[in-house]
């Protein structure tokens, strides 16, 4: 049994943000305010989502689309599965986005497969609308680049001919070439793709257990490091 003070400590405090701010303060870190914000880039499958209930999932898609054949189609089913997001790894990714939030603005970018196809207008307001990290939604990683640029990019230097045109990795540092301004940043993914190249910046989650409460405190605590 889980005890008062188990509780206690697996909680992210109001005095862990507290000294998380006035760290950041007293390293500058506060200046970036003004001139950059603060990344999150956002895998879904793996760090809320775990597809738990698929059953439940075609039920939400029938419910959400009552007519035609578009209950079936992929992409009533990936809107209706952004229902079943685990609520505690959601809980999780809010509390760092309220602590970084304290010393700077937060953009949220996805990096999922979930972006394929689908425009950021779409996924802020129809696909993950009812969440609340969904209003800070500004952009998504490129769907595709070049094998030479996988190549370049790639902070592990994949060879293009094992690339298949695809490298997480790859496609962030694109983003982060194309927004020279954003100077801090984290990475969210299950799957490492090349991305433990990115250090500590890289918060490499496991399908089975998602995004945790020590994860984010963890990084919070080493941000400062880094900041």
């Amino acid at each position: 049994m889980t005890t008062q003070n188990q509780q206690k400590d697996n909680r992210i405090s109001t005095s862990q943000e507290a000294s998380f701010h006035k760290n950041s303060v007293e390293k500058g870190c506060v200046a970036i305010k003004s001139k950059s914000p603060f990344v999150v880039f956002l895998d879904i499958d793996g760090v809320v989502y775990n597809k738990p209930d698929q059953e439940g999932v075609f039920t939400k898609a029938a419910e959400l689309f009552p007519s035609g054949e578009k209950r079936h189609t992929n992409r009533a089913c990936s809107i209706a599965a952004a229902y079943f997001f685990n609520k505690k790894a959601l809980k999780n990714l809010s509390d760092l986005i309220e602590a970084i939030g304290q010393i700077t603005d937060v953009w949220v970018v996805i990096s999922s497969s979930w972006r394929i196809g689908v425009t950021i207008e779409d996924l802020r307001e129809t696909f993950f609308g009812i969440h609340n990290f969904s209003k800070y939604i500004v952009d998504k990683t490129p769907e595709t680049i070049s094998q030479e640029e996988i190549a370049f990019l790639c902070p592990k230097k994949r060879h293009p001919e094992t690339c298949n045109f695809q490298c997480r990795a790859a496609e962030i540092q694109f983003w982060l070439k194309q927004h020279p301004t954003v100077l801090d940043y984290v990475i969210l993914d299950d799957d490492d793709d090349h991305l433990s190249g990115f250090g500590e910046r890289f918060v490499q989650t496991e399908y089975r257990t998602l995004l945790t409460e020590e994860m984010v405190k963890k990084f919070l605590l080493d941000r400062s490091k880094f900041c």
